[in-house]
């Protein structure tokens, strides 16, 4: 019967999906998961110019958070519980999976780590700091993941505007003349209005067939032409490290932690997309990045 039920949310979701993710009523809780909301406790929003960015989790009690973050802006606050406003400290940045560690001038309860095996099918929910949770399911594992996209060489963000955020280099993408920052316009003729639409646009495309895209760069529209690789060329992670959700996101809830039904923490939601769809970076994954920053930040600080 809890399977049917997930199923039949899941789809739900799926199909009838806004910007907003949905309100759960506090009445099903009981039914899903008694653990899944106090896992909103280790979620923080941030902030830039009175406008949600991002969404970011404790990683531990002395006030370090992990986000996923394409530019570190100055200025950026995080929101307490309170709904108290707070400037975070930057303490790193891993260029390659855009994940971010901040510090927090408060306490922090951190999120409870699950499993880092991933299988297809599984149920996941997306926890924001307010009382909304969004439901889906892994769609694909890190390995297929991985093997299945053709075209990941390129990623951008699925805000409005596709704005590309890494190319690999000596990729097909990269003699284009594609470059970060640049903004898809248009893929064989047809506008691209989002992330979501590029994503779309590109799993249609067959293997080695050429494709025309319109970039946008400093105002300006340039054209170029080229055609994509298969995937094992141009891995831009480990396959290890990322999960496919289908769990509809809003472009400024990327940063926050993908969890199981029972509320621990499997992964985080990407701040972009690459055509074979939304990807997370695995919760230990995560854990790794994130000491690894805190360590070279702290080795700095000592030999200065």
């Amino acid at each position: 019967m809890l399977k049917r039920l997930l199923l039949l949310m899941a789809f739900t979701v799926n199909c009838f999906a806004v910007a907003t993710p949905p309100l759960v009523d506090e009445n099903f809780l009981p039914i899903l998961s008694k653990k899944t909301l106090p896992t909103q406790k280790s979620v923080f929003s941030l902030h830039l110019k009175d406008k949600q960015i991002a969404l970011a989790c404790a990683f531990t009690e002395g006030g370090f958070l992990i986000t996923s973050l394409d530019k570190f802006e100055e200025g950026i606050l995080i929101k307490d519980s309170k709904g108290s406003l707070f400037p975070v400290e930057l303490i790193g940045t891993d260029r390659k999976s855009h994940l971010t560690v901040l510090r927090a001038p408060f306490k922090l309860t951190p999120l409870t780590y699950g499993s880092s095996k991933i299988n297809t099918g599984k149920f996941l929910t997306a926890v924001n700091s307010s009382r909304a949770i969004s439901f889906g399911i892994v769609s694909l594992a890190p390995y297929e993941a991985i093997q299945s996209n053709f075209y990941h060489s390129l990623r951008f963000t699925l805000e409005a505007r596709p704005k590309i955020l890494y190319v690999e280099p000596n990729s097909p993408e990269e003699e284009a003349g594609l470059k970060p920052g640049d903004i898809i316009n248009s893929i064989n003729g047809d506008l691209m209005f989002s992330g979501r639409d590029t994503l779309e646009k590109l799993r249609s495309l067959r293997i080695n067939e050429k494709i025309q895209v319109d970039i946008i760069r400093k105002g300006k529209i340039f054209k170029t032409a080229y055609k994509p690789q298969k995937a094992k060329e141009y891995n831009t992670l480990p396959k290890r490290m990322v999960f496919q959700h289908d769990i509809p996101l809003a472009h400024n809830q990327h940063g926050g932690p993908i969890c199981l039904i029972n509320g621990e923490f499997v992964g985080i939601s990407l701040a972009y997309a690459t055509p074979s769809g939304s990807y997370s970076i695995k919760a230990n994954e995560c854990a790794k990045i994130a000491r690894t920053l805190i360590r070279n930040r702290n080795e700095n600080i000592a030999n200065k």
